[in-house]
């Protein structure tokens, strides 16, 4: 009786999620338009064709790179190009956590694919015509080829982390820094990031000063957007007569952000010499540098979106437990509800909420991870098998039993 209540209060809280985060995406569809981000990528893409520069076009910030693959769609009218841009990236995303959960172990994989873009993160990204899906189909993946031991391929996928670098950026540092001290698979992982990435900024090499001059505008202008995701948002609600100014005008702003490079900086010093870190097999050390650090930076960040937030799926994945078997405690359950709530409080609240989600996730995903590393490494495998959610990697940790020597699935 007792498994079968915990059974239902986690089911009633999975459901309480996704129907919240659908009634706000049929809610969401008279507040936005669709294709509102896409039609910046379309229209780069058609100066592009035109042969000008994708930056004539108002509001492309991305790398230039972005706007010569999408050359393709730019020929075609621009509701089809969109339609095809977001069944394209949709399945990417979707296909990429279907495989990352199956690497994990999850019976119903399913179950992160659907809740990923069911969530309002990941439905208004597709809504707008964002990239996000396109991003996280670019982590996962990576994650799911670097659990396999394939490190070259897992480089060649995460250098694409340039369609976003600003976001990006410590999902491929914690990798590398993951994989410390193993030289071989860490100079495999480098070589397959140097070769995408010069290949990616070579595309659009013409165009680079434009591409720094438009990000250069953008964190000038990070200020005066209440939409936004990261804790300074919250100096868009301050009094003026404060004076604490707003984005990168605001002295808050570089205290939170010289917090949170100081915070990343001591999280890769633990990973590469804490005790606590290295008695986590190498599989679990890898998805928590990736979860914890993109967490940290998605939280503070001056610029990002709440569809940016997509991109701590990695994390609530490993918080949750496979098959979700942890949301029947509070602060796996709080972090789950608050992750498909807070972003989409905007709509009643002229602020962004949705750091609110990420830091409930950041904190439930302490205790977790304290619990996970206090487990001795003779007893991992077992312990794993019934609530972690960790398959043993193919190359970047040796398959691991259970005390009773049964490999655990």
């Amino acid at each position: 009786m007792k498994m079968s209540l915990r059974f239902d209060r986690r089911a009633l809280l999975l459901l309480t999620a996704a129907g919240l985060s659908l009634g706000m995406a049929v809610y969401s569809l008279h507040q936005i338009g669709p294709g509102v981000d896409f039609w910046a990528f379309y229209r780069a893409a058609r100066e592009m064709l035109s042969g000008g520069s994708p930056y004539a076009a108002k509001e492309f910030v991305s790398a230039p790179a972005l706007a010569v693959v999408l050359e393709p769609l730019a020929r075609l009218p621009f509701w089809d190009a969109y339609w095809v841009f977001l069944a394209v990236t949709g399945l990417l995303g979707a296909t990429a956590a279907l495989f990352f959960g199956r690497e994990l172990g999850w019976k119903h994989p399913e179950l992160i694919a659907a809740g990923g873009f069911v969530a309002w993160v990941g439905f208004s990204s597709l809504l707008q015509g964002q990239i996000e899906a396109l991003l996280l189909a670019v982590l996962l993946g990576s994650l799911v080829l670097m659990l396999r031991g394939r490190m070259l391929a897992a480089g060649l996928v995460l250098g694409l982390f340039w369609l976003k670098p600003d976001v990006m950026w410590p999902a491929v540092l914690f990798a590398g820094v993951a994989l410390w001290p193993e030289w071989r698979a860490l100079a495999r992982y480098l070589t397959g990031l140097g070769l995408t990435s010069a290949a990616f900024v070579g595309l659009g090499a013409g165009f680079l000063p434009e591409w720094i001059h438009a990000l250069t505008g953008l964190g000038a202008g990070a200020g005066g957007q209440p939409d936004l995701a990261g804790l300074p948002v919250l100096l868009e609600a301050a009094p003026r007569a404060w004076g604490l100014g707003t984005g990168f005008h605001s002295p808050v702003t570089w205290v939170l952000l010289a917090v949170a490079l100081a915070s990343l900086a001591w999280l890769a010093f633990r990973i590469a010499t804490g005790s606590r870190w290295q008695r986590l097999p190498p599989d679990r050390r890898l998805l928590w540098a990736v979860g914890l650090s993109l967490g940290i930076w998605l939280l503070v960040t001056p610029y990002s979106h709440p569809y940016d937030d997509l991109l701590a799926l990695p994390l609530l994945v490993i918080v949750i437990g496979r098959d979700a078997v942890w949301t029947g405690k509070w602060g796996p359950a709080t972090a789950l509800l608050l992750m498909a709530v807070a972003p989409i409080a905007w709509l009643w609240i002229p602020i962004g909420l949705a750091w609110v989600g990420v830091g409930a996730l950041l904190i439930a995903s302490i205790s977790t991870f304290r619990e996970e590393a206090a487990i001795t490494p003779a007893k991992f495998g077992a312990r794993a098998s019934r609530q972690l959610g960790s398959a043993p990697s193919r190359q970047l940790a040796q398959p691991r039993s259970d005390p009773t020597g049964s490999p655990s699935p």
